[in-house]
């Protein structure tokens, strides 16, 4: 059910943004997916760090980006916005940092490292600067602590808040209109066991190819 949310508010904001860039409505939908596929990302690493297979996990995303990259800019540049690097990679340094954190390195160490990605997302090198890879970090506090949902939500609204704010991007409030979804979602999954599933390789393949296709639309018309 959640990636199905995600590939369509994501299908939303970029026909939007292409096709549409005067109707605000599309851009606004589109804010639901970012945060949804953070909290995406950090069940993920919870799920494959509990199976011993967090190493392909962050190979699997880290080939997402790659694959991505040129589609994304393609997209960017059609739609007349300044070039940066797709979501993917900041997909890649939340998983990275989940990963110092949980490492027996000492902790001057992991110190340093999460320092140096911390300094490193501030930049406008990166889609959503630090918000993307904050929000995987809080995202986590709801599988690693006991009853940490609420702890994780108020995170993750609290750095929307502040990303809108740094930014004066105030259209990104829109993405805590997430929070009632994956409520929602973990709501149905627990009362039904069971939810709409959308095999793995479906969310891996949608990112790249649906950037191909509208870039390929766009050409035509």
């Amino acid at each position: 059910m959640l990636k199905l949310i995600v590939m369509l508010t994501m299908l939303v904001d970029h026909i939007g943004l292409l096709f549409f860039p005067e109707i605000m409505a599309f851009r606004i939908v589109g804010r639901i997916a970012m945060p949804l596929f953070a909290y995406g990302i950090a069940q993920g690493y919870w799920y494959t760090r509990q199976h011993g297979t967090t190493a392909r996990y962050l190979c699997r995303v880290s080939a997402l980006f790659l694959v991505s990259q040129i589609p994304y800019n393609l997209v960017q540049y059609q739609a007349g916005v300044a070039l940066n690097f797709n979501i993917c990679i900041s997909w890649v340094l939340g998983i990275v940092a989940l990963v110092i954190q949980d490492s027996q390195l000492h902790y001057l160490l992991k110190t340093l490292l999460l320092t140096c990605i911390a300094a490193a997302i501030t930049g406008t090198w990166l889609d959503y600067s630090f918000l993307a890879v904050s929000l995987v970090v809080a995202f986590s506090l709801r599988f690693r602590v006991q009853k940490g949902t609420p702890i994780a939500f108020c995170a993750a609204g609290a750095l929307v808040i502040v990303f809108s704010v740094l930014y004066s991007n105030f259209i990104e409030l829109y993405a805590l209109a997430a929070l009632p979804i994956l409520l929602w979602v973990e709501m149905e999954a627990e009362k039904r066991g069971k939810t709409l599933k959308i095999p793995k390789w479906v969310g891996y393949v949608f990112y790249p190819v649906h950037l191909s296709l509208l870039i390929a639309i766009k050409f035509i018309v």
